[in-house]
């Protein structure tokens, strides 16, 4: 099924991940370039990764089938909005510590929060008559 014929609701999700996927992953090289060969810090930055490989599966599933893709989709930015929220969170709770980029904390917290946003907005709208086919 080609994405012209997709409803709305998915054509916003499905565009969310992308775009969502190809900001996030320069942005978070960007923030731990220095981080990125201690191991230490694995987890800190390679969450970003497996939320975005794991949305550009799912549009590549929801491009080949709408019915099946779509729940590609919807797992993936559930996957999406734990990370963030967690991601969002614990940084706002840290608020006192620097970030490894060094950019402003008010920055950092801004640039999670639309990103959270842009999460459970994508998880709605994959989720708006998923049993309709």
């Amino acid at each position: 099924m080609k994405q012209d014929n997709f409803p709305i609701t998915i054509k916003i999700s499905w565009y969310a991940a992308i775009v969502y996927s190809a900001i996030s992953i320069p942005i978070e090289l960007f923030r731990r370039w220095h981080q990125l060969t201690d191991l230490y810090y694995f987890a800190a930055w390679f969450d970003e990764f497996l939320v975005a490989g794991f949305l550009l599966y799912a549009v590549y599933r929801t491009y080949q089938s709408l019915s099946d893709g779509r729940r590609f989709l919807t797992a993936s930015w559930g996957f999406a909005c734990g990370m963030m929220y967690a991601s969002f969170f614990i940084q706002l709770q840290n608020k006192h510590l620097p970030d490894p980029s060094g950019a402003s904390i008010e920055i950092v917290l801004l640039v999670k929060g639309l990103f959270l946003t842009t999460c459970i907005v994508g998880l709605v709208l994959s989720l708006v008559k998923l049993n309709e086919k």
